[in-house]
């Protein structure tokens, strides 16, 4: 994956609708130093979105102290097959993107 893609994984149980996403994103908090003792620069995620057939359903602030490549479940009721999912991030320097995938 690259930087800031997104796998969006789904599955229905027991009338809710599981989705699970993967997102590739080195979160750096601009604490770290590298081998030669230069301080890394910050880059991490700092806003998420989730959307239901373009129905906002998640909106989640996010920071420097979330890990490298998080990972995050959420439950959503009403959903079914074949609906859209799509996630938009954005991050500190500005950059964003988005990803859409159906329920399976």
């Amino acid at each position: 994956m690259s930087v800031g893609s997104v796998d969006i994984r789904t599955r229905i149980a027991n009338k809710s609708t599981f989705i699970d996403l993967r997102i590739s994103h080195p979160m750096e908090s601009g604490l770290r130093k590298d081998s030669m003792g230069t301080v890394i620069p910050a880059w991490y995620l700092t806003h998420l979105d989730v959307f239901h057939n373009d129905k906002r359903v998640a909106a989640l602030e996010l920071g420097p102290l979330v890990s490298r490549n998080p990972a995050i479940s959420l439950e959503l009721n009403g959903a079914a097959e074949d609906e859209l999912i799509k996630v938009t991030w954005v991050d500190n320097q500005g950059k964003g993107g988005e990803q859409l995938a159906k329920i399976i």
